[in-house]
């Protein structure tokens, strides 16, 4: 008899679930067919909110594969490509078409081992970081420091001439410090900072500010130049390692992007940012006439696996205008020192949850919805990045346009951290879609998105590659949390700097833009 009730519950609760998944559809406007009559309504937003804000989120397991399990993810290393083959899986596994879109990044690194302490005068770990594109120290190297500070910009043929004068044959078997003492300013800022409303309304209200004054090429080449030409130096000289001083400060390493080492025959002499702390610390003993020995053990691998480098591509196929294209991307790859959380798992995970949002809806949106998690975005290569070579070969340029470009309707850009979306940064070349934005941004308010904030000419990340293929492209705006202070390209940047709540956000709300987007009417 109990068997009975349980098997009569049982089948009650089945035949609930199936006429509440009838009504949610019938809301939504699904035919009989199963094809899509597709419209903005209430019932599809409560249902984007429903699987993107509930307990049912899984934003930060997909966060937590990219960051503990597959970090740091160095474009063409071992740990990207295992990141980009289960990016992939998911992705089919929700029901997407997917595909694995290589590109020419060129030669790859990851680090297998690194320690550096203090021997003298006192026993010490210290904080930092290898630089990647290290070459390896034989074992672990003993020796003492030598102060030789470098200028890091203005390098010319009479400085460098100067500084190889003032050196040469003094450095071999020493760790040279390229920096003098730092002083650390009293913090008096709050590490972690959201973006109050009224600086939102006036961000979106200010005029666009004008495009920020970038180096020529031609300088970056030269810069490019006397890295090289100073790396080799080093080398000859014999130098144990090369050490530099760090931009952040309370044992946060931030190291920098070199992007001319990877370039270097036979990699960077080995090089490693400390903790400023620890960095002055050495500087102070040593200017004291104190004697001073430092350990180091960096063993790295160089990698050449062209397979390992590629763009992940998802879709949502379309229905109605199946030709027409809407896009969301964050870049995959990530800086190392960290696991690469908020720079840029948090962008890709949220993605990746927004697609799986959109996947589960019982309705199929007009046109198609595709997602890129990119590669080549951190670390130069020989060629234009994951996607700038993405754009050029599906979408041409603004002046040899392909059948695709004329079919593309908005690319939305994620990286920014895991912070809360706040709104939009919109080009002023794009200034026609402001209107649209802040309808789609209606049903968003309660969630704190509303803002659309015109800019210049955009940087810094995948969107410039489509913007400068005269495509609509814009990057979310999103709470900074500790993005800027502490996180991004730092030993900080782990998956405990993520937060559950803002992450969700994030995702819900891409997705209902991307729903609206994909389903805005022909003009």
């Amino acid at each position: 008899m109990r068997l009975r009730m349980e098997a009569l519950m049982l089948r009650g609760w089945f035949l609930v679930r199936v006429a509440a998944a009838l009504t949610t559809a019938a809301a939504i406007g699904v035919q009989a067919r199963g094809a899509a009559q597709v419209a903005n309504t209430s019932a599809v937003f409560d249902e984007i909110r429903r699987l993107g804000l509930s307990e049912s989120s899984q934003v930060m397991d997909y966060a937590f594969f990219l960051t503990d399990v597959a970090g740091p993810r160095l474009t063409g290393s071992p740990a990207y490509r295992q990141a980009g083959e289960w990016a992939l899986t998911r992705l089919r596994d929700l029901g997407l078409t997917v595909d694995r879109e290589p590109f020419v990044f060129g030669g790859s690194w990851s680090e297998r081992r690194f320690t550096i302490r203090m021997a003298e005068p006192q026993e010490t770990t210290l904080i930092g970081t290898s630089v990647p594109w290290s070459a390896s120290t034989p074992g672990e190297v003993v020796g003492e420091p030598i102060i030789a500070p470098l200028l890091a910009t203005d390098i010319t043929q009479q400085t460098y001439e100067e500084y190889v004068e003032k050196y040469k044959g003094k450095l071999r078997g020493r760790f040279v410090f390229l920096h003098p003492v730092r002083e650390v300013p009293l913090p008096t800022q709050p590490l972690a900072t959201r973006i109050p409303d009224e600086e939102l309304d006036r961000l979106s209200k200010a005029p666009v500010a004008p495009p920020g004054a970038e180096l020529p090429e031609a300088v970056w080449a030269e810069l490019r130049m006397w890295g090289q030409r100073l790396n080799q130096f080093f080398r000859d000289e014999g130098v144990l390692a090369l050490v530099r001083q760090n931009r952040g400060e309370g044992g946060t390493v931030l190291s920098v992007t070199q992007d001319w080492a990877k370039l270097a025959p036979g990699g960077l002499v080995p090089s490693v940012f400390l903790a400023v702390e620890h960095y002055n610390r050495v500087v102070r003993l040593t200017e004291r006439g104190i004697r001073v020995r430092l350990a180091l053990d960096l063993q790295s691998t160089f990698h050449e696996d062209a397979a390992a480098t590629f763009n992940v591509i998802g879709e949502i196929p379309g229905t109605s205008a199946r030709g027409e294209v809407v896009m969301v991307g964050a870049h995959l790859d990530s800086w190392t020192g960290g696991t690469g959380a908020t720079d840029n798992a948090a962008g890709s995970a949220i993605a990746m949850e927004a697609m799986r949002i959109l996947a589960s809806l019982p309705a199929r949106p007009n046109r198609t919805i595709r997602i890129a998690l990119w590669g080549g975005h951190e670390g130069a290569g020989p060629g234009p990045g994951g996607s700038g070579s993405y754009v050029r070969q599906h979408f041409g340029t603004a002046q040899a346009p392909t059948a695709q470009h004329r079919q593309f309707r908005l690319y939305l850009n994620l990286d920014n951290g895991g912070g809360r979306i706040r709104g939009v940064y919109l080009p002023a070349r794009h200034a026609e879609l402001t209107d649209r934005f802040r309808a789609w941004f209606t049903p968003l308010g309660d969630l704190g998105a509303s803002a659309v904030i015109p800019v210049g000419q955009p940087g810094g990340s995948d969107h410039v590659a489509f913007y400068e293929a005269g495509l609509p492209a814009a990057m979310f705006v999103q709470d900074p949390l500790d993005y800027r202070s502490l996180t991004r390209h730092s030993n900080q940047d782990l998956f405990d700097r993520l937060h559950k709540d803002d992450m969700r956000q994030a995702a819900t709300v891409t997705a209902t833009v991307l729903w609206q987007a994909a389903n805005q009417p022909r003009e």
